[in-house]
């Protein structure tokens, strides 16, 4: 459940919100888990979480409900018709949120197709390195820009380690407003920018836990980190060409937008900041 929660945190499914869509992917999290143990002797996270993705590719068309058996315990039951019944309330069916958010549910199975396809490659390979599962996570849509409908800006920036954030929950400071416009960055630039501060969360998280050595350094995990990162955001979510980015004397205040994110290891808490310009 909290890796389909995680998986879910790199999508941008579209303006509208579904909702109750977080406890629907959680259900579905738990129907495969409970098909999965009652499959195999020794379950599979990654054969789980692959199985999961199966079900959100059609979650339209599920038939997803639960009930107690006569020990008291939860087991699963087809409901009749295309539902995904709440536990707690028989009489909900969650699916019916879909109603007019067919472009966000379209995405949503979209994406889930995607990211199976993504499992596949990596478990083909003889060896996956922890950039392989990293990929995995790398943010959905690609070209958010484009999704946007907004010219896709060349972007500056620097990242380094701030040692002195303690928060487990990333920031967004807006140095310059009027880079944006008079007012500020607008409506749809802000979408824009919660977008990218939520997706450098996850993949700055992913991609920690991918190359993150026991007993390291953490500017030394920062190091291996940022590459990573730098290559997510010109791809995925500019659809730029990817070059490292240049060393800067600039400061953070200097440019238009910094994001702290926060980061863990073992040895030191504190945060990746990472700091845009539009030109």
């Amino acid at each position: 459940m909290r890796l389909a929660k995680f998986w879910y945190k790199t999508l941008y499914l579209g303006p509208a919100p579904i909702y109750g869509v977080k406890t629907m992917l959680e259900l579905i999290a738990v129907s495969a888990a409970m098909q999965e143990q009652a499959t195999y002797d020794s379950p599979c996270l990654i054969r789980t979480f692959n199985r999961f993705l199966n079900d959100v590719e059609r979650i339209d068309k599920l038939r997803l409900g639960f009930k107690k058996n006569h020990k008291g315990l939860w087991e699963l039951t087809q409901t009749e018709g295309c539902a995904i019944i709440e536990p707690a309330n028989p009489y909900n069916d969650l699916s019916k949120n879909f109603a007019e958010r067919e472009v966000e549910l379209g995405n949503l199975k979209k994406f889930a197709m995607i990211t199976r396809e993504r499992i596949s490659e990596a478990v083909q390979l003889n060896h996956c390195s922890g950039l392989h599962f990293f990929n995995i996570f790398r943010p959905l849509p690609k070209k958010l820009c484009e999704r946007f409908r907004v010219d896709s800006p060349h972007i500056l920036g620097c990242s380094e380690l701030d040692t002195s954030y303690k928060s487990l929950v990333p920031d967004m400071l807006i140095n310059n407003p009027k880079r944006f416009n008079q007012k500020g960055p607008g409506p749809v630039m802000e979408d824009i920018l919660k977008v990218i501060q939520l997706n450098l969360y996850t993949a700055v998280s992913s991609a920690v836990s991918s190359v993150a050595v026991p007993g390291e350094d953490p500017e030394e995990t920062v190091k291996k980190v940022t590459p990573m990162i730098e290559r997510m955001l010109s791809e995925d979510l500019w659809g730029q060409k990817y070059s490292p980015w240049k060393p800067t004397t600039l400061r953070h205040e200097d440019y238009d937008v910094t994001f702290k994110i926060p980061i863990s290891t073992e040895r030191k808490q504190g945060a990746v900041t990472y700091s845009f310009k539009w030109d």
